[in-house]
């Protein structure tokens, strides 16, 4: 399927259309894709094209603290990127894995920020459970920091949205009444 798709597109970019010219009845030029009876076809210099030099991508050491420790990667396994989370009390679930372990005993700890600003204090767990977070949109990020403070390793952040249930949401099933004492 593939190859065909190739062989198509290769033959589609070879193909030129002719291309006629010719008066109109006012005397002014045309020009068309169809042969007219007194057009004349152009004769059109080839395409230009264009051939970037390569470049090489830059080599970008792993960060390292004073100490020579290195973190490879850390991602979110929770919440996805634009997830949609149903809780009504706000409760949130943070998790990220990182790449190797967290080094607790050399005090790296991990700081999670919600939608921009540090969440809490710094922690030693790879999870932190964010509570009564409002409803809506909101991005969630976390970085790894050495006993000193310095930020050794970022996450890319990812976005959820928050829903919990209303009052005032226009939709929601109102209770049956209990049935009055006489």
């Amino acid at each position: 399927m593939k190859r065909l798709l190739v062989l198509l597109v290769l033959i589609a970019c070879t193909v030129q259309a002719e291309i006629y010219k010719s008066k109109n009845d006012a005397g002014e030029w045309v020009y068309s894709d169809k042969p007219s009876p007194d057009a004349e076809r152009m004769k059109l210099p080839p395409l230009s094209t264009y051939t970037p030099v390569p470049i090489a991508a830059p080599s970008v050491p792993a960060p390292t603290d004073a100490a020579g420790d290195t973190y490879e990667s850390m991602v979110f396994v929770e919440p996805k990127n634009d997830a949609t989370i149903r809780d009504n009390g706000g409760t949130v679930l943070a998790s990220v894995r990182l790449e190797p372990s967290l080094q607790g005993e050399k005090g790296h700890k991990i700081q999670f920020y919600l939608d921009g600003s540090p969440h809490g204090t710094p922690v030693t767990s790879s999870n932190l459970e964010l509570k009564n977070i409002a409803r809506g949109a909101h991005s969630i990020g976390a970085s790894v920091f050495n006993a000193d403070g310095n930020p050794l390793f970022s996450a890319d952040q990812v976005s959820f949205f928050l829903h919990r249930q209303s009052v005032n949401f226009p939709t929601r099933v109102k209770p049956t009444p209990l049935p009055r004492a006489n």
